[in-house]
This record gives C-alpha cells, structure tokens and sequence, in this order.
C-alpha cells in the first residue's frame, strides 16, 4: 500500500510544478523555438513570455499572499481566486500588447490573445463557481499544440489526469470541476484558435 503521506506529497509537488503560469511559459517556449526564424524576435518572445507569463503573475501572488488578500497557496477559498484573476487579464493584456509591439510571430499573438480572453471566462465562471484553473490551463496549451502543430491529443492527455488527480488527491477541487476545466479550457481554445487564425 503506498504510504498517505507520500501520494499527498506528490500531489502537492505535481500542483506546484504545474501551475498555469509554468504551463504557459513550457507551452509558449515550444512554440517560440519552432516558430521564430529571427533570433531577435525569439529573443523579445521568450522575455515577453518570462516576464508577463510567470515573474509578474508569481509576484502579484505572492504579494496578495503577503497583504492577506489570498489565505493559502491554493487559494481554496473561491472568492479569493477573483482578484489574482482580475490581475492576470491586465498581465496577459500587456503580454499581448509587447508581442505586437516586438513583432513576435503571429503564432504568439493568437496565443496570447487567447490567453486574455481564457482568463477572462475563468474570471467570470469563479465568480460564482471553483472552477479548476490548473485543467483549464493544461487543456487549453493542449489545445493550442494540437491545432498548429497536429500533435496527437492522447500523447498529451495524460498530463491532465496527471494534474486533475493531484488537485482532487489534494481536496482543493472536486472532479466536476476539474473535468470541467479540462473539457472547456480544451474546447474553448480550439475554437477560439480556429477564428482567431481567419480574422487575424
């Protein structure tokens, strides 16, 4: 039998390693490597990606830790998801606006337009129901590396039962939310990809 504390211990490593902010900078520098030819925008990518996509968000979490706006490093208390979330449309907005400005690949552009757009539906579901951003996250790079670059869905999905167990191991979400996440952070950002690529 394997020892309580131990898959415990590996539910919390498996949910801190893979927070939506690391799973957006491994996604996003997959795709920046692949598709950037110039090594100045690969250069101007890759910090746009860093710096908007994991320092700021980590930092603004950690400062709303600090001013007890945010109770626990999971932020199991709903309400308390809001702000950070809030937050992160801003971030993702500026994220978006320096990719356009540095003449990122239209490839990042889309990304993180879809990103903004993502965080502001996980924003306004929170706001009445726990969804789980760690799926959603997961499902919706999953998405973005199925349509642009035709990588089979079942090479990928383990990654999210992998994350979905470790939060309903951890009782921060319940499996309604994390199957939740994970069917609608897949299929939102598939189609939203899909337009995004005609319009844009």
């Amino acid at each position: 039998m394997i020892n309580k504390s131990f898959t415990r211990y590996l539910a919390q490593l498996i949910s801190l390693i893979l927070i939506p902010p690391s799973i957006l900078v491994f996604t996003f520098t997959y795709f920046i490597f692949s598709l950037e030819k110039n090594t100045n925008h690969l250069i101007y990518s890759l910090i746009t990606t860093i710096i908007f996509g994991f320092i700021i968000p980590i930092l603004v979490f950690l400062f709303l830790r600090m001013k007890r706006k945010i109770g626990d490093n999971d932020a199991k208390n709903k309400n308390e998801r809001v702000i950070p979330l809030l937050y992160g449309i801003v971030i993702n907005i500026f994220g978006l606006s320096t990719s356009l400005l540095t003449n990122s690949n239209p490839v990042m552009n889309h990304l993180w337009l879809c990103y903004v757009i993502n965080t502001l539906i996980i924003t306004l579901i929170t706001i009445n129901w726990k969804i789980s951003a760690h799926t959603f996250g997961i499902a919706s790079m999953i998405a973005a590396l199925v349509f642009y670059f035709n990588i089979y869905f079942f090479f990928l999905a383990p990654l999210i039962f992998i994350i979905a167990w470790s939060r309903m191991e951890l009782r921060i979400h319940t499996f309604g939310q994390v199957s939740s996440g994970s069917i609608l952070g897949f299929v939102l950002t598939y189609i939203q990809l899909y337009f995004i690529t005609i319009l844009f």
